[in-house]
C-alpha cells in the first residue's frame, strides 16, 4: 500500500500516482452526483461534468471556454468578495471548504457543500481551481420537510384537549403535551424518561393497561385515577393505542388521558338524582306503573307489588292486562291513553295473585324522550275499594233521606192543614166570641177567651216560623221584589208592634230621614225581618226603649240602606252572639221565660241573606243589643228573576 501526499491507494492496481489522480478525475467527471467545475487562473470555465451539467442547467458547449465562473456565484455572494475569501483561503490552507450559495440558470439560488482546490499542472504550477460540491438542496428540503412535519405533529399534540403521552415497549414516557403537564402538575423535562405507571395512584392498574395494549393493540375507555404533584387524585379514561416506527416496529404506546372529573360529578348527581326520585315513587301512595307503547311493564313500585301481589323483578315486561279482572278493559285503557294523551278516573278491578280483588281508579298519560318520541305510558293507580263503598252506602243513604225528605213533605203539608186549618177557626171564633155578636160575657170568660186567642195565634205563628224556614232551607223561596218606600214599612212595623211595647210600658222609636227611601226588594221578606228584629227587641226588655234608624250610604257605585234596632234589654254574652242565629237555640237569660222555640233570628239571618244583605249584632250583655240590617237599594239579579209565587206568608206579628 502507498500513500503518497493525502491519497492512500493500493500500488498493485495503480501504477503511478498520476493514474490514481488521472482515475478520480475521470470519475468525477462522469459522476452526475457531484458537481466538478474546472476554471483558469482567470475565472473562465475549463472543466464541466455531468453533475455540474444537471445542477446549473448549462451544456458543456454553453460554458466551457465561454463562460466566467462568476456566472454561477449568487450577485450578493459577489459583492461580498466571495472570490477573494476563496483565494485566500487557499493561498492560506491550500484549500476551500465550506457552504456556498450557487445559482441555476433559471435563477434559482442553491446551496452547495463546496471543496475548491488549486488545479496544478505536471510542473506543480497553478494553472487553475477545482470546484467540486454536492447539492444540499434535498437534503435541506427534506431536513425542512421533517422539521415541518415534527411541527405539524407537535401542534396536533399540543392543540389536544385530552393530556398525550407517548412510551417506549418498557413503559417509559417519551414524549407528552401540555396538558399532560397541566394535568399531573409535573413539568415536561420532569415526565420524560419517568414510567408512566407512576403518574397514577395504582401503579399497577396503569402497567397492566400498558401491557394490555401491547398485546392486543388497543385499549378503550379504561378508568384509571391520577396521582398529581400536589397529591390530588383525578379520574381519568385513558384510551391507549400502539405505536410504530417508520420501519413498522413497535415504538410503544400512544395514550389519550382525559379528565373525566366532571362527567364523575355528574354520574353521581344522576345517581342521587334517581334515587331521589325513586323514593319518591316509592313513597307514593298509589301504585305507579309504566309501560312501553304497547302496555308492556317496565317499572313499578312497591304499592303496585302489593297490589298484585308479585315482586318487581315478575312484574316488568309482563303485560299491563294481566292484573285486571277485564283485560279488554285495561288494554282499552292504554289505548286511550295513547290516543288521547292521558285518561282521568279510569276504573279497574285488579285481582292479585291470591285472588284479592281491589277497584282502583287510574289517571294515565303518555311519556316521551327529549326529541319528543313517545317512550310509553305512566300510570298511578288509587286504591279506591273503600271509597266505592262507601258510595254504595251514601247512594243507599240518600235513597233513605230522599224517602225521608217525601215524607217530610207530605207531613209539612199535613201541618199546614191539619194544623193551621183548625188554629184559624178556633182564632176566628173567639174573635167572634170577644166581639160578642153571640151574647154578652162576664169579665172572667172574657180573659179566658183572650188567652185562648193569644195561644192560638202564637201556636200558628210557631208552625209558620217553622214551614218558613224549611222552604229556605229547600230552596223553594221566591220573592215578588217591588218598590218600596222604607220610611212606610218601618212605620206600619212599628204601628203593628206598639201594643206589646204599650203592654210592657215601653217607648217604641225610629229616627227616619226626611227625604223618601226607597228600596227595590221582597216587600213581606222585608217586613217579617223587621217584626221579628224589633218583637225580640220589646220581648227582651223590661224598661226603657227600642228604637229603630234608618240610614241611606254609598259604597262606589252602589247605594246601601241600613236599619238599626236597637234596644236597653238584657243583652247577650260575646259567646252567645254566634250561636242565637242557629235553628232551634234560645238563651235563658236573667231568669226570664220567652216565648217561642228559637226560629226568628234564623230565619231573618236566611232571608236576609236571599235578599242580598247582611245581619249583624253587637251587644254588651246587661245593657242591650244593637241589631244592623245591610241590605243592598236593589235585589239580586238571580232573586228579582225569580217567578212571582211566593211561598212566604204574609208578615204578622209574632207573639
Amino acid at each position: 500500500m502507498r500513500q503518497p501526499g493525502l491519497l492512500l491507494y493500493d500500488s498493485s492496481l495503480f501504477g503511478e500516482e498520476q493514474e490514481v489522480y488521472d482515475f478520480l478525475f475521470t470519475l468525477l467527471k462522469a459522476s452526475a452526483g457531484y458537481i466538478l467545475v474546472g476554471t483558469d487562473t482567470e475565472g473562465k470555465i475549463r472543466l464541466w461534468n455531468q453533475g455540474a451539467r444537471l445542477r446549473y442547467g448549462y451544456k458543456p458547449e454553453e460554458v466551457v471556454g465561454k463562460q466566467d465562473v462568476s456566472l454561477l456565484f449568487v450577485p450578493e455572494e459577489v459583492k461580498k468578495g466571495k472570490r477573494k475569501e476563496i483565494k485566500a483561503a487557499i493561498s492560506r490552507d491550500g484549500k476551500w471548504e465550506g457552504l456556498f450559495n450557487q445559482r441555476r440558470r433559471n435563477g434559482e439560488v442553491f446551496i452547495t457543500q463546496s471543496t475548491i482546490l488549486p488545479w496544478l499542472n505536471s510542473s506543480g504550477q497553478i494553472r487553475g481551481y477545482l470546484f467540486l460540491a454536492k447539492d444540499l438542496s434535498a437534503e435541506i428540503r427534506l431536513t425542512e420537510e421533517l422539521k415541518a412535519k415534527e411541527f405539524y405533529n407537535r401542534s396536533l399534540l399540543e392543540a389536544n384537549i385530552d393530556a398525550l403521552v407517548t412510551t417506549n415497549p418498557l413503559g417509559v414516557i417519551t414524549d407528552l403535551n401540555k396538558q399532560m403537564s397541566a394535568l399531573t402538575g409535573y413539568a415536561r423535562t420532569e415526565l420524560i424518561s419517568c414510567p408512566f405507571k407512576q403518574c397514577f395512584v395504582h401503579p399497577e392498574e396503569a402497567d397492566k393497561a400498558v401491557q394490555t395494549t401491547l398485546r392486543e393493540g388497543m385499549l378503550r375507555n379504561c378508568e384509571l385515577t391520577v396521582l398529581t404533584k400536589d397529591g390530588q387524585k383525578i379520574p381519568v379514561s385513558c384510551n391507549i393505542s400502539i405505536s410504530f416506527d417508520v420501519d413498522g416496529k413497535v415504538a410503544g404506546v400512544l395514550a389519550s388521558v382525559r379528565n373525566i372529573t366532571n362527567q364523575k360529578n355528574l354520574e353521581q348527581q344522576l345517581r342521587d338524582q334517581q334515587y331521589y326520585t325513586r323514593s319518591l315513587v316509592e313513597s307514593n301512595i298509589d301504585a305507579l306503573i309504566t309501560t312501553d307503547p304497547v302496555g308492556y311493564i317496565t317499572d313499578v313500585n312497591q304499592q303496585m307489588e302489593k297490589l298484585t301481589g308479585l315482586l318487581r323483578d315478575e312484574l316488568i315486561g309482563t303485560h299491563f292486562k294481566n292484573y285486571f279482572t277485564d283485560a279488554a278493559r285495561a288494554e282499552e285503557g292504554i289505548r286511550l291513553v295513547l290516543q288521547k294523551g292521558k285518561v282521568i278516573d279510569y276504573e279497574l278491578t285488579a285481582c292479585a295473585k291470591d285472588g284479592t280483588k281491589k277497584v282502583v281508579s287510574y289517571n294515565a298519560t303518555t311519556f316521551a324522550d327529549r326529541n319528543g318520541k313517545l317512550q310509553g305510558v305512566f300510570a298511578a293507580a288509587r286504591d279506591v275499594t273503600e271509597r266505592k263503598i262507601f258510595e254504595q252506602a251514601l247512594q243507599e243513604k240518600n235513597a233513605e233521606l230522599e224517602k225521608a225528605n217525601r215524607t217530610k213533605d207530605r207531613f209539612l203539608a199535613n201541618i199546614s192543614h191539619e194544623l193551621r186549618t183548625p188554629l184559624n177557626a178556633i182564632i176566628g171564633f173567639t174573635s167572634t166570641l170577644l166581639m160578642k155578636l153571640p151574647g154578652p160575657l162576664t169579665a172572667d170568660q172574657e180573659t179566658q177567651l183572650q188567652s185562648i186567642l193569644l195561644s192560638a195565634q202564637h201556636l200558628l205563628a210557631l208552625i209558620d216560623d217553622l214551614l218558613d224556614l224549611v222552604r229556605i232551607q229547600s230552596g223553594k223561596v221566591q220573592f215578588n221584589p217591588e218598590t218600596i218606600s222604607c220610611r212606610t214599612l218601618i212605620k206600619e212595623v212599628l204601628s203593628t208592634l206598639l201594643p206589646l211595647a204599650e203592654r210592657k210600658q215601653l217607648k217604641l222609636e225610629c229616627s227616619l230621614p226626611e227625604e223618601e227611601v226607597l228600596i227595590f226588594t221582597d216587600r213581606r221578606a222585608l217586613s217579617q225581618i223587621l217584626l221579628n228584629l224589633v218583637g225580640n227587641g220589646i220581648k227582651f226588655t223590661e224598661e226603657g226603649r227600642v228604637w229603630v234608624e234608618l240610614v241611606q250610604e254609598r259604597s262606589g257605585e252602589i247605594f246601601w240602606i241600613r236599619i238599626n234596632v236597637k234596644d236597653t234589654g238584657i243583652g247577650i254574652k260575646r259567646e252567645d252572639q254566634e250561636k242565637i242565629f242557629e235553628s232551634f237555640t234560645q238563651l235563658n237569660e236573667g231568669g226570664y221565660s220567652r216565648d217561642g222555640v228559637g226560629l226568628g233570628l234564623s230565619l231573618s239571618k236566611e232571608l236576609t241573606r236571599l235578599l242580598g244583605g247582611q245581619l249583624f249584632i253587637e251587644s254588651e250583655y246587661g245593657k242591650g243589643s244593637a241589631f244592623t240590617l245591610v241590605l243592598p237599594e236593589s235585589l239580586p239579579d238571580e232573586q228579582a228573576s225569580q217567578g212571582a209565587e211566593a211561598c212566604l206568608r204574609p208578615a204578622e206579628v209574632q207573639g
